[in-house]
């Protein structure tokens, strides 16, 4: 009779390799993702506050990498002394960590060439962190650290939402441990990978800030950073190694603020744009507002990070005008701008957040026009669209400036005309585009 014991073995060892080789990758990688992220955040952070550096957001960024740090010295030292019990297992280990430093070391490089000497300076302390973590993360030293956090001169308080943040972070990567080891596979990232999901981060980053500071609103914003604070996720953790696994997590900004939406009037239909013109970029425009807004069956339909965290963007920027304006027509200031009150009479009629979706959106796209993109005449337009939308755009909200463009379109908007183009036209006349 045939004995299969020595081969079921065989695919029984082989099978639990696979799951732990994944499972390094998985913390080497994304631990990895994880504080370059927080890198590019607080580029977007300093940037934001550059004339204000002493501001508490500021030093909480700078904290949450700190914190990263010693969460990530923690988590190396655990897998190190983990691993060296076995030399295949360890080697295994250190090459990944080699080829994880390389990544870190492309990115950053990449990083210093796309700023100048100012913010390097600025981010002076963040290239030493960087040393830090590529000495006692992905280095040949394992010490256990404890950097020590600054003062943020911020009133201590419990807060519930972050321990459900925290819990359900726990969740999440017990989830994601979970599928690795039934899976026996981890998507590992290259380095353009890591980095553009980067870029996201230091985008998101910057689209928040400016919901929750805007640069006209800068001071005594103490209620702000403690709003802004609610909406981070909590820390990732992890403890399925017996008792060996401490604590690990991740602080990451939230793209979904949970607000009470405004309802949408859909007096223009995104999804089947009018323009009563031909010309190339015409036809563009209704193809990208299309790529917002068209509608997917269901069976089809799949998330689309690049694209919702722009429409969660605007969503959040609509509620931070309508709370400006609602203040505004509460003090009945005699005093106030015809804008205003122009622009709380189109939101009474159902439109405002239309005309505010198409201004924003108008804004992106002429971005995307000054995009350079790869030559290649196999892209389709949707592909230069996606490839945009993961490289830097702005999406600065700016209250005045709108209110302004509003009233430039009164004479449009009264006549209710559906035709985008005109729209386009006035939004280029405006900002004086050519």
């Amino acid at each position: 009779m045939l004995n299969l014991q020595p081969k079921q073995t065989q695919i029984y060892q082989n099978k639990s390799l696979q799951s732990k080789q994944s499972l390094i990758q998985y913390y080497v990688y994304q631990d990895l993702q994880n504080f370059i992220n927080l890198i590019f955040s607080i580029k977007a952070v300093k940037e934001h506050f550059k004339d204000n550096l002493d501001h508490p957001m500021v030093e909480i960024c700078n904290n949450k990498i700190i914190l990263q740090l010693n969460l990530s010295n923690g988590i190396h030292i655990d897998q190190h002394q983990q691993y060296k019990k076995d030399k295949d297992d360890e080697k295994y280990y250190n090459k990944e960590k080699i080829n994880a430093q390389k990544i870190l070391e492309e990115v950053i490089k990449q990083f210093q060439q796309s700023i100048n000497e100012k913010q390097k300076k600025l981010l002076s302390e963040q290239f030493h962190q960087i040393e830090l973590y590529k000495k006692y993360c992905l280095g040949e030293i394992f010490e256990l650290k404890q950097f020590q956090l600054k003062n943020t001169n911020l009133p201590t308080q419990f807060n519930h939402k972050v321990v459900s943040q925290i819990l359900n972070s726990v969740k999440q990567v017990d989830g994601e441990v979970n599928g690795i080891v039934e899976n026996k596979q981890y998507n590992q990232p290259n380095q353009i990978e890591i980095q553009q999901k980067a870029e996201q981060q230091y985008q998101l980053t910057r689209n928040q800030l400016n919901s929750y500071f805007p640069l006209q609103n800068k001071k005594k914003l103490q209620n702000n950073v403690e709003q802004m604070n609610d909406t981070k996720d909590g820390s990732k953790h992890d403890d399925n190694h017996s008792n060996q696994k401490q604590l690990k997590g991740q602080e990451q900004l939230n793209s979904q603020t949970k607000v009470t939406k405004y309802p949408q009037h859909e007096f223009f239909d995104f999804s089947n744009v009018v323009i009563n013109q031909t010309q190339e970029v015409c036809q563009l425009l209704k193809e990208f507002f299309g790529f917002f807004f068209k509608k997917q069956n269901p069976q089809f339909k799949k998330k689309e990070k690049e694209k919702d965290l722009i429409l969660n963007t605007i969503e959040n920027n609509f509620i931070e005008l309508m709370k400006q304006i609602k203040k505004i027509q509460n003090k009945n200031n005699a005093n106030e701008k015809p804008s205003t009150e122009f622009a709380y009479s189109v939101y009474q009629t159902g439109i405002l957040k239309d005309l505010f979706t198409m201004h924003q959106i108008f804004q992106v796209f002429i971005q995307f026009l000054n995009n350079p993109f790869p030559k290649n005449q196999g892209y389709q337009n949707i592909d230069k669209f996606k490839y945009f939308l993961n490289s830097k755009y702005n999406l600065d909200y700016n209250q005045d400036n709108f209110l302004n463009y509003l009233q430039y379109q009164k004479e449009l908007i009264e006549k209710q005309s559906k035709d985008m183009l005109q729209f386009f036209v006035g939004f280029k006349q405006f900002y004086k585009i050519k």
